[in-house]
């Protein structure tokens, strides 16, 4: 009966992890890899202005946040970032570079510790693997309708996270959307600053929001051609960030 018991337990686990919207990718001996996606919300279309400059803060909370991995510690924090800026849409590396270190600067800015130490830029090809180094790259994913991909490895013997790793899925157009940049939204572009804010969260062990009410947040995990709003934390965010790392 308690091997029985012990059975039915495992498969209501499994059941409750397949039904996420993540992917359990790896697991060797203690090493275990988790994927967390973003994903293409057709519901926004191709709108005229970027989503969520027009609109009110739909109830700003600072309660609005999930934690993935409770208790435990992010090993490679202060991080290394290598940013792998090479691409296919003219994109230069200086603004490559520059995107991912400010969406880096919108967490560490609100943060006790040091989130990111230094940023390293590189040429050439990366993969999603478990190679020690904290990596940012375009990639071809294979899941239709994934804007992005953050793949974060943990031990959960010592109960540490060991490395993460972002992908931009080079399904889409890549740009800058900001309104600001000569006073032209870029709408028809997937936003890079935005889309590696929120990837970054789930370096520092965030989650995804679901709720459609909370389309704000940065850490909401769903974004469209144009949005930009992910760039600037929300206060569900900082409260979330701040709870690990300790407010500034």
């Amino acid at each position: 009966m308690a091997n029985l018991n012990k059975f039915v337990a495992a498969v209501l686990i499994l059941t409750f992890l397949v039904s996420l919207p993540l992917a359990i990718v790896q697991i060797e001996a203690d090493i275990v890899a988790v994927q967390f996606t973003i994903e293409y919300d057709e519901s926004y279309g191709k709108p005229s202005e970027p989503p969520g400059l027009a609109k009110p803060p739909k109830g700003d909370r600072n309660d609005d946040y999930k934690i993935w991995f409770n208790r435990y510690t992010v090993s490679y924090i202060p991080m290394d970032m290598y940013v792998y800026w090479e691409n296919s849409y003219g994109l230069s590396e200086d603004f490559v570079y520059g995107a991912v270190c400010s969406a880096a600067d919108a967490w560490d800015s609100v943060t006790y510790d040091t989130l990111v130490q230094d940023a390293f830029k590189r040429t050439g090809t990366a993969a999603i693997e478990r190679n020690y180094e904290n990596t940012v790259f375009f990639g071809d994913y294979s899941v239709s309708g994934v804007i992005a991909v953050a793949t974060v490895w943990y031990n959960r013997r010592s109960r540490t996270l060991l490395e993460c790793d972002i992908m931009f899925d080079t399904d889409w157009i890549w740009g800058d959307a900001d309104p600001d940049n000569d006073g032209i939204a870029e709408v028809n572009v997937m936003d890079l600053q935005n889309i590696a804010t929120h990837e970054l969260g789930h370096c520092f062990n965030l989650a995804d929001i679901y709720d459609s009410s909370l389309d704000y947040l940065t850490m909401y995990g769903h974004s469209w051609y144009g949005d930009v709003e992910k760039r600037t934390l929300a206060d569900g965010d900082k409260a979330g960030i701040q709870s690990l790392f300790g407010a500034t």
